[in-house]
């Protein structure tokens, strides 16, 4: 597995989970809206990690 790649993957979601929490909360104004979209998020990447994961390492 290519770790860097999956760091790298993870740290780039952070700030379109800061902002678009952020977002969230000025549109909702709840918790709730909030953790569900923190939770899409973080499902949504974990997906691209797991699928980029396989094939990241093929170019070497």
């Amino acid at each position: 597995m290519n770790w860097p790649w999956q760091v790298g993957m993870l740290i780039l979601t952070g700030v379109p989970g800061i902002v678009g929490g952020g977002l969230v909360w000025s549109i909702a104004g709840n918790w709730t809206a909030v953790l569900v979209y923190e939770i899409l998020l973080l499902c949504a990447m974990g997906v691209v990690i797991f699928k980029g994961g396989k094939h990241s390492g093929d170019a070497h």
